[in-house]
């Protein structure tokens, strides 16, 4: 019977460990994401600097000039925003590792009561043999000393 619950709660952990494996490959991938949409940003706030200094130059269009650098700020502003994200991303991570970790410390610790209890139960296995051989070897030399006996009589 304890061998069968044994079983159960490490496959119960085996899944906890894999669903927060899953779970830290989840924030890994929001992050790049998120990582991905701010490069994004910045490249095209980029591309709004060399815009802006081209409306600069020559014949001035101070609406157009206005609109870029209008659209440049609020580019910056989602910048800062996905830093933000990052940032609480960032935690969320290291919140979703430390779970894996002590999932993964919980599988292992169950390994190690099972690998216990196969030794254990191996070695008992051996010593009933053990036993049995004994027993066989004692009966065997009773045996023999009782023809040995039998033989001299005669």
């Amino acid at each position: 019977m304890a061998k069968f619950r044994l079983a159960t709660l490490l496959r119960l952990r085996e899944r906890e460990r894999d669903q927060a494996s899953k779970e830290v490959q989840d924030a890994l991938m929001a992050i790049e994401k998120i990582k991905t949409a701010k490069q994004g940003l910045l490249a095209q706030s980029e591309q709004m600097n060399a815009v802006r200094k081209q409306f600069s130059s020559g014949n001035v269009e101070m609406r157009q000039l206005l609109d870029a650098q209008r659209f440049q700020m609020l580019l910056l502003s989602q910048a800062q925003q996905l830093d933000q994200t990052l940032g609480e991303l960032g935690q969320e991570l290291q919140r979703r590792e430390l779970k894996l970790l002590r999932c993964q410390q919980n599988v292992k610790s169950l390994e190690k009561l099972k690998e216990h209890r196969e030794d254990e139960a191996e070695r008992l296995l051996w010593s009933k043999q053990q036993e049995r051989t004994d027993e066989w070897a004692s009966v065997r030399f009773a045996t023999q000393i009782q023809s040995d006996d039998s033989h001299e009589v005669s």
